[in-house]
């Protein structure tokens, strides 16, 4: 089954026949998953049943990774410092927008100097 070619309707263009071909590697992969069952999965690839309620962590379990998180000295530190740097970018962002305000009050006046004395 390696070596035949896929099969496709009729009308299809070869051109684009062609490029799916090589596109999906001559839909080589295909076959090679197939297993001894005539159009199944080979065993352990699979399809076995799998109860919702394991794949959804409990609550007290998701408690306890958080706790763990929060309580290390490494994570503390790093939020420590994260804070601190937030405040000093704030407070230079503040006194920035003060600067640029002053800036825009100047030239302002300066403006309205200069349209005064052209009137």
């Amino acid at each position: 089954m390696a070596g035949q070619q896929p099969s496709f309707p009729s009308g299809f263009p070869a051109a684009q026949q062609q490029a799916m071909i090589n596109q999906f590697g001559g839909g080589q992969m295909v076959p090679e998953l197939m297993g001894p069952q005539q159009g199944g999965l080979p065993s352990g690839l699979g399809m076995e049943y799998t109860h919702i309620e394991s794949l959804i962590p409990l609550k007290e379990e998701w408690d306890m990774k958080s706790d763990e998180k929060k309580t290390s000295e490494p994570y503390r530190l790093a939020c420590e410092e994260r804070k601190e740097l937030i405040d000093q970018v704030t407070a230079k962002n503040r006194h920035l927008k003060e600067i640029i305000d002053h800036l825009r009050r100047i030239i302002s006046e300066i403006n309205t100097m200069l349209h005064m004395r052209r009137s």
